[in-house]
């Protein structure tokens, strides 16, 4: 049965030349990996979206980094602490996701992550192989009979029946995101398993409107009438 969403979000790009400002914990970055999960994960996503296949979350107002390794290797850990300065000095773009959340939580969202990190567990060669099969027979057949025109009519199969196939707390990066901000009373529509970097990036991201210049959530955008009016977007730290 689907729930609906609740929780809110804005994503910016943000500038190469930003190592020195200052981040929210709590927040998101979504970037672009060359690790084998993230290009996976890409492929198995199959929509838009694809300069964006991996996910972190931060957890300091420096821009430190928790993440899902990208690069699936069995026997290193499952979880990393990375700087998103780490990304910016390899001139790779990367979006902050700004989260509205209630007062006191976000510390709640930065201790899930840094529990999960401590408990220094391993990615095994069985989990490794089942994140590989979860994208295949789960997110894969559901991303792409949505963004196929000639593959929708199976779309609502897919779509209304979930199947994880994976080892427990072995995720893959829009997961533990997910995951992570549900601490905070974030509801998603659909098990985070789903949860895609692709997905936060469709479901937050930020555009231009062609003539004002207000910047609205493209979801937002999507939803007004044509004859509407749009309230511009609350503005990003």
């Amino acid at each position: 049965m689907r729930v609906p969403s609740h929780g809110r979000a804005i994503v910016r790009r943000i500038s190469p030349h930003a190592e020195s400002r200052t981040y929210r914990p709590g927040d998101f970055v979504l970037v672009r990996s060359g690790g084998t999960l993230a290009a996976a994960q890409e492929v198995a996503s199959g929509g838009p979206f694809h300069h964006v296949n991996h996910a972190a979350l931060i957890v300091d107002p420096t821009g430190g980094l928790i993440e899902i390794d990208p690069r699936l290797a069995p026997g290193t850990a499952r979880l990393r602490r990375t700087h998103l300065s780490d990304y910016l000095a390899a001139n790779i773009p990367c979006w902050v996701g700004y989260v509205e959340l209630q007062a006191g939580t976000r510390q709640l969202v930065v201790d899930f992550a840094e529990r999960l990190l401590a408990s220094e567990a391993r990615l095994s060669t069985l989990g490794a192989a089942t994140l590989l099969l979860h994208l295949l027979v789960g997110v894969a057949p559901r991303e792409h009979t949505a963004h196929h025109a000639w593959l929708r009519p199976l779309h609502p199969v897919f779509d209304n029946h979930a199947l994880v196939l994976r080892e427990e707390h072995t995720w893959l990066a829009g997961e533990f995101v997910a995951r992570a901000l549900e601490r905070a009373g974030f509801m998603w529509d659909r098990d985070p398993a789903y949860i895609t970097p692709a997905e936060l990036f469709a479901r937050f991201h930020l555009r231009d409107e062609a003539e004002g210049g207000v910047v609205v959530p493209l979801t937002a955008a999507r939803r007004a009438p044509r004859t509407g009016r749009v309230s511009p977007a609350p503005r990003g730290p």
